[in-house]
């Protein structure tokens, strides 16, 4: 896995929260996810701004942002948060 990741290659099937699997290339290579990325941006803003991370979430929660794993519940893989809607 050390190998693996000084490398370069990743370390995770799933890419972070505000990156998708590039469909040309998808065990290779990630690309940005404008919609999610635009969410990851507010978040460094507001952290930025000296909020903490409670105060961060209770912002996306008022914004009904999903939980980042709500994709890969409704994809049926397992994901370890519980998300309501």
């Amino acid at each position: 896995m050390k190998q693996k990741g000084e490398s370069g290659e990743y370390l995770t099937t799933n890419p972070p929260y505000g990156y998708m699997k590039d469909p040309d290339n998808p065990k290779r290579h990630w690309i940005v996810d404008d919609e999610d990325a635009s969410i990851v941006r507010q978040i460094f803003a507001w952290c930025m701004e000296g909020y903490g991370p409670s105060q961060i979430a209770k912002k996306l929660k008022e914004a009904k942002v999903d939980c980042p794993t709500v994709p890969l519940d409704e994809d049926g893989k397992k994901c370890s948060c519980q998300h309501t809607r």
